[in-house]
């Protein structure tokens, strides 16, 4: 069998942003099709490149956010074992900050001699950053609360924290964390905030 993966990304709103599909195939795979399905209003202008092997590739914009892909090497070529081969491009046209899902679906891919094997695929997410810094929880492998904090490159946000958000919350400043060129910053939560066992966290531009 085949899997075909997108990959993730950050982008700052009216920018472009790329992300590399990788292909981890045990036979030759020479055509590759799926369709590419985003919200919409979000992304547009979608392009694709090819890396060798691949000689060239096609992707039609249809309805509602979606694209149609082709991807083709020379009937002897073919892709064996984990290669990135090529990456989707799009412009980021979102108005608002947000986490966007971009789902691969309906793929097909031939491998050398015309077999058709079964084949996974699976999405990305580009983070796209308007005016508005966003935030995402998460655990390290050793279950630490972490925290990474999304806005505009170079900036200073300051982290504010309320343990009770009924009625009219009380939001108190915690720290301040700088966004670097990456768009993004990832930390574990400072001292009694990694154990406390409620908390809301926002952010804001300094």
């Amino acid at each position: 069998s085949s899997d075909l993966s997108l990959g993730s990304s950050v982008v700052r709103t009216q920018q472009v942003v790329c992300l590399p599909l990788e292909i981890v195939s045990s036979i030759p795979a020479v055509w590759v099709s799926f369709t590419i399905q985003a919200p919409t209003n979000i992304l547009n202008n979608a392009y694709i490149s090819v890396n060798p092997p691949f000689t060239n590739a096609s992707i039609v914009a249809g309805p509602n956010s979606q694209w149609f892909v082709n991807m083709q090497t020379s009937p002897s070529g073919g892709v064996t074992g984990d290669q990135i081969i090529g990456d989707v491009c799009f412009t980021a046209v979102s108005t608002h900050s947000a986490f966007v899902p971009v789902t691969l679906n309906n793929l097909v891919i031939t491998n050398q001699g015309g077999s058709v094997p079964g084949g996974t695929a699976f999405g990305g997410r580009v983070v796209v950053i308007a005016d508005q810094p966003l935030l995402e929880a998460g655990l390290s492998t050793n279950k630490h609360r972490l925290l990474t904090i999304y806005g505009k490159a170079n900036t200073d946000y300051e982290i504010d924290y309320s343990t009770n958000l009924s009625g009219t919350p009380s939001w108190i400043p915690g720290w301040t964390n700088t966004v670097p060129a990456s768009l993004w910053y990832s930390q574990y939560l400072p001292g009694s905030f990694s154990n406390a066992p409620v908390l809301f966290l926002r952010a804001k531009q300094r």
